[in-house]
């Protein structure tokens, strides 16, 4: 359903990264010496030249995508001189992990308790610990966040 025709404009909303809007989500990208950029993800299919981003001032990117909403992944497709490049967004606050894709982040996201507050200091317990070598259960394996469960429970 992307229509190019609506995707011509750069995005009239301020801020970098992907922001959800009531339009859709305004994607802005820093890419100086990107020749093309294109934003790929669940909401085009992940082809890399149904959503193009137009050049702005500073070397900004951007563009409106109407049918993108959060919790959809996606990346940013750079052609530059040396090649296609597939790169997270440096301002997504979600990624499905280190290696994988941005998630367009719901700041509306109702976490449930309201009515939280924070302990008295005497009574606060803060843990800190390194994930991979907390709980590791195969040699040259690192741990992760169910080892720790595991060990914690």
């Amino acid at each position: 359903m992307t229509a190019i025709s609506t995707l011509k404009h750069s995005s009239k909303t301020e801020g970098m990264g992907a922001i959800p809007t009531e339009e859709g989500v305004s994607f802005r990208v820093w890419a100086p010496n990107a020749q093309k950029v294109s934003v790929v993800g669940d909401f085009n299919g992940w082809k890399k030249n149904t959503t193009p981003l137009v050049k702005e001032e500073n070397g900004n990117w951007s563009v409106e995508v109407p049918n993108a909403k959060p919790e959809q992944q996606y990346k940013y497709y750079l052609k530059t001189s040396v090649g296609e490049l597939w790169r997270n967004d440096p301002y997504a606050l979600e990624l499905t992990n280190s290696v994988g894709n941005s998630i367009i982040h719901d700041a509306d996201f109702d976490w449930g308790d309201d009515n939280f507050q924070m302990p008295n200091w005497n009574e606060l317990v803060i843990y800190e610990l390194h994930v991979g070598t907390f709980n590791v259960k195969e040699e040259n394996k690192p741990g992760d966040f169910y080892s720790v469960i595991e060990r914690l429970n």
